[in-house]
């Protein structure tokens, strides 16, 4: 897995003082939310322009027992076409090859895979449109059940 480190330039927030917290709001505000807030902007708040390194970590040999995240190369029967187009075949074929990678990797019993976001060159899209859209996303789902009877 050939890589490079990109030198970025990233917005954060900025520290303007007590009682003045930025915020931003992805999804459209309702009149009810505005209203129950307090807050009528989609955000408020300055930000403030960085440059940092963004190291690649395809060569870093890390691991999952390590560094809690594993960066590995897995097969997959969708084409590319597929994978961005066809929302039903993700479900019903790559999600299954991805639980199958995750039980290998961890050990587990079973793996639900509930819910994924396509992300394409506009922002984000949604899988059912492909539309661009910034809504927050769950990424993965953790549980654990201790017992002494497992």
């Amino acid at each position: 897995m050939p890589g490079t480190d990109l030198q970025v330039k990233l917005n954060y927030a900025q520290d303007e003082g007590p009682g003045k917290a930025p915020y931003m709001y992805v999804a459209p505000l309702s009149e009810e939310e505005k209203e129950a807030t307090g807050r009528k902007e989609q955000m408020c708040g300055k930000t403030v322009e960085i440059e940092a390194t963004v190291r690649d970590g395809r060569n870093q040999k890390h691991s999952l027992d390590k560094h809690s995240f594993e960066l590995v190369e897995q097969e997959t029967a969708l084409t590319t076409e597929e994978f961005y187009n066809d929302q039903d075949k993700v479900k019903s074929v790559y999600y299954p090859e991805m639980e199958e990678l995750i039980k290998e990797k961890t050990g587990a019993a079973h793996v639900l895979m509930f819910h994924h976001q396509v992300r394409a060159r506009k922002n984000n899209a949604t899988p059912e449109t492909g539309d661009s859209v910034n809504y927050p996303t769950i990424c993965l789902w953790h549980t654990q059940r201790l017992s002494s009877q497992d």
